[in-house]
């Protein structure tokens, strides 16, 4: 009897074990599949929104993507575009990227894929990495398009900051940071909530079943308004350290470098330079580097003679607003420039972009001066704003000027 007492607890000891390991796997489970549903959630919100434009997804949502991370996001573009079969590539920074459009590349290279290799302030280091790994992906490619701005041939541009290049196929750390981390994750909400804020928001107001009901009261009238203006171009001046910005020869050996990296793998390469409004052009002036400037165009017609779309041409001369279609800001250009561009170092035709040779750059420089020192005659008042916006007094605590304003 006694023996019958004690084994009474010792089963329910055992059951009462049994219970609880059962009740932590339970938890482990439940706890398991949440993590996994909330990773399955975080890649597939980053993925579908794709924030960073890589993956080949589109589903209408507005970009709020500001350029931090373009060098991080590079190539992991191009591998993914790796069997896209590419007749060629435009190569340069911020100014191939936002002036040069998707339609006019199909327009001047009809049938045939152009790949876009562009991060903001590109050195000529960065262009000769991502050139020449681009063509490791790509060996079919026949043509490259190199736009090269004044800076990059300075001393503060003289870097690399382009991770380093892991081989055909997206590594471990490419693929964390574009499906799973922070930053990521962080711009594909933003993508969502600005969609809602400028696209449906405002098109449920305005625009479903052309309801004016909310335009006879103006605070909506207003935000409407400020809806539409933050689409529009942002004509504002651009501040900018040219004076800082000093001419280092030496960087054009590394231009020479993509030349004949280009010409040993039976590419054919051409060079421009990435234009400017006028008002930068005269900036330039006015802080004192407008030698370095004309040595920089010296310089770079050593290595190849190029076309040249930085100088005062009908197309810089008006001033930047939201009625000049040429221009975003006076360092930026915009698609229909940009069309201009590319007509011209394609096809050579058109009224914008000379052709730049040893035999006549000094022809052109010292032209471009005259037409400079003239421009600046007759354009005092507007040239005076321009320059009053802290560009020789970085200790004013006054607020930035903005001449269009």
């Amino acid at each position: 009897m006694p023996d019958i007492i004690e084994k009474i607890p010792e089963k329910t000891q055992k059951k009462t074990d049994g219970n609880a390991r059962g009740l932590r796997k339970r938890q482990i489970c439940i706890f398991s599949i949440f993590v996994i549903l909330l990773l399955t959630s975080v890649v597939s919100l980053n993925y579908f929104v794709n924030p960073y434009h890589v993956f080949r997804t589109n589903i209408g949502l507005i970009g709020t993507y500001d350029g931090t991370f373009d060098r991080e996001i590079l190539y992991p573009q191009i591998k993914l575009d790796k069997n896209k079969d590419f007749y060629g590539a435009i190569c340069g920074s911020s100014s191939v990227m936002i002036n040069i459009s998707d339609e006019t590349i199909k327009k001047y290279f009809p049938e045939k894929n152009v790949c876009k290799l562009s991060v903001p302030v590109i050195s000529f280091s960065e262009q000769y990495d991502a050139i020449s790994n681009f063509v490791k992906l790509n060996p079919e490619v026949k043509k490259i398009i190199v736009s090269v701005d004044f800076s990059e041939g300075t001393e503060p541009v003289d870097k690399n900051l382009l991770p380093k290049f892991s081989g055909a196929n997206l590594n471990l750390q490419e693929l964390y940071f574009l499906l799973l981390s922070g930053q990521t994750l962080h711009y594909s909400w933003g993508n969502v909530m600005l969609t809602y804020r400028e696209l449906w928001y405002p098109s449920i107001m305005f625009g479903l079943k052309k309801n004016k009901f909310f335009g006879k009261f103006k605070p909506f009238r207003d935000y409407k308004q400020i809806r539409i203006d933050d689409h529009n171009r942002f004509p504002r001046a651009r501040y900018t350290d040219w004076n800082e910005k000093k001419l280092k020869p030496s960087l054009f050996s590394v231009l020479k470098n993509i030349k004949d990296f280009c010409e040993k793998n039976g590419i054919e390469v051409v060079f421009y330079t990435t234009p400017a409004h006028a008002y930068t052009l005269y900036d330039i002036y006015y802080q004192g580097v407008y030698e370095d400037f004309q040595n920089f165009k010296r310089e770079f017609v050593k290595i190849a003679p190029f076309y040249d779309f930085l100088y005062i041409s009908d197309y810089s001369k008006e001033p930047v607003s939201v009625k000049n279609p040429y221009w975003i800001d006076a360092s930026h250009a915009d698609h229909v420039l940009g069309d201009e561009i590319v007509k011209k170092v394609v096809t050579g035709k058109g009224s914008y972009g000379r052709w730049i040779t040893k035999d006549n750059v000094e022809k052109y420089l010292q032209q471009d001066k005259k037409d400079l020192l003239l421009y600046a005659n007759q354009h005092k008042n507007d040239l005076k704003k321009f320059t009053s916006y802290e560009h020789m007094d970085l200790t004013t605590d006054n607020d930035i000027i903005y001449i269009y304003e």
